[in-house]
């Protein structure tokens, strides 16, 4: 009731001042003499008497407000910088008009009620500080798990959505090391392939072992790979440290296609995964994979966003922007980079080993040569370095822009043959990667960040 009764005052005072400055003569003295005082005067209008009046309704209004004010929230020492919200108000609806003014108070208003304000680093630190992300992601997780598999085809999820989640995850690892880290990896496929025989001699030659303790130990397999082969990065770095990855991947493809007993003795190189069961569930439909991997994915995308905003994350950066000028502030090099390459390999073995039982079911070493490499410093560059957001947009984007180019010939009614198709996507690739790396950098995360607060400042994206 009392706020019933503070509104209708505010709107009667309103009123009156409309109709004095519209109905009497003073009132219109007075917007006279704001318009023009020295043009007021040569007319007759006595500018003493105006300023006394100016300020005399000035002071009633004022006094009326603070009343209102005061009775709803407190009489406080500070209540003079109450004032100061007034100019923001008569800024947006302009100096000389009660409706513009009404308007301007309504958008203030409206904006300290829904805006969101941090008073606290802990605030300003939390996992989703934005209330629209936070209900966005919880969204996007409750139709991934309840709505997708109940409505989504089975090539759908086969073809698309499985592998563009496991290829998310394989970004996710790599953008920790080259978009937080800054330390340039061209053997992501060689680590994909540590991660996917790992799981695979782990479920072939200890059989009881279950299928998730498989997936975590061939993660941690890839740990130790990648460990052992990210030690270069302490002495050189660059071009050299991207030549001594690419040295990796092609040893790795080798060791994978000749040592036999990583494929169990299998006379053709290839090799099939066994069964999927966890815990006595059969995974073997399109939906209960879709779930299988979605649930990693989950998981360790929240566990990255968690480690880019903690301590390490910070060193990984420090090092990322300037490593001499880290380490004089007490970052050590070698932990840094060495948990970057680790972190990294373990998202990447464990994306392998997905790849490998999840999507493919029977592959060889081929399937994570050095092509997969550069697939996925394709998604992070798209996508944007140094985001973990941007990781699934690359990942969407090269999973999608394939399949779209397939139906390309059918949508303009123009024949084109597989080779056509497959050239004019690594075109597509060449230009959109040297498109990104001159116009916007920070890739899709950019422009979807750039959008987003766009969005949040309308009208005034300015």
């Amino acid at each position: 009731m009392e706020d019933v009764i503070a509104a209708l005052i505010a709107a009667a005072l309103v009123g009156v001042l409309a109709l004095f400055f519209q109905k009497t003569g003073t009132g219109r003295a007075l917007r006279a003499v704001a318009d023009d005082h020295q043009a007021a005067q040569s007319i007759g209008i006595p500018l003493g008497r105006i300023w006394v009046i100016v300020w005399s309704v000035a002071g009633i209004v004022a006094l009326v407000a603070g009343v209102i004010w005061g009775s709803k929230l407190g009489v406080q020492f500070s209540l003079q910088l109450i004032a100061l919200k007034a100019l923001p108000v008569v800024i947006l609806g302009g100096f000389t008009s009660i409706p513009g003014a009404i308007v301007g108070g309504l958008i203030i208003g409206l904006g300290e009620k829904t805006g969101q304000y941090k008073t606290t680093y802990e605030a300003d630190q939390q996992l989703f500080p934005i209330l629209q992300d936070r209900v966005f992601v919880i969204a996007v997780i409750a139709v991934a798990f309840a709505v997708v598999p109940l409505v989504a085809s089975e090539y759908l999820l086969r073809a698309i959505l499985v592998p563009f989640l496991i290829l998310a995850l394989a970004a996710i690892g790599l953008n920790v090391l080259v978009g937080y880290c800054g330390q340039v990896s061209l053997g992501t496929g060689g680590f994909m392939a540590v991660g996917a025989y790992a799981a695979y001699n782990l479920a072939v030659r200890v059989p009881d072992l279950n299928l998730l303790v498989v997936f975590v130990l061939a993660g941690l397999a890839a740990t130790v790979v990648g460990v052992l082969f990210g030690l270069p990065s302490l002495r050189i770095k660059g071009f050299y440290l991207a030549v001594a990855t690419l040295a990796a991947q092609f040893f790795l493809d080798w060791a994978f296609a000749r040592i036999k007993w990583f494929t169990h003795d299998s006379s053709s190189g290839s090799v099939s995964a066994p069964p999927l069961a966890i815990f006595g569930w059969l995974v073997d439909t399109p939906v209960d994979k879709y779930l299988l991997v979605l649930g990693f994915v989950c998981v360790f995308a929240l566990a990255a966003r968690n480690l880019v905003r903690g301590a390490i994350g910070r060193s990984w950066m420090a090092m990322r922007d300037m490593d001499v000028a880290a380490e004089v502030i007490g970052i050590r090099p070698l932990y840094a980079k060495v948990t970057a390459f680790a972190v990294s390999s373990f998202f990447v073995g464990l994306a392998g080993a997905l790849w490998a039982f999840v999507y493919l079911g029977a592959w060889e070493p081929l399937a994570f040569d050095v092509n997969r490499s550069f697939q996925l410093l394709f998604m992070v560059i798209i996508g944007g370095l140094g985001s973990i957001l941007g990781s699934f947009l690359g990942a969407a984007f090269i999973v999608i822009l394939p399949l779209a180019l397939n139906q390309l010939p059918g949508w303009l009614g123009i024949p084109m043959s597989t080779a056509l198709i497959s050239h004019i996507e690594f075109m597509l690739f060449g230009s959109l990667i040297v498109f990104f790396l001159v116009v916007e950098p920070h890739g899709l995360a950019r422009l979807w960040a750039v959008g987003k607060e766009k969005l949040r400042l309308w009208p005034f994206p300015h």
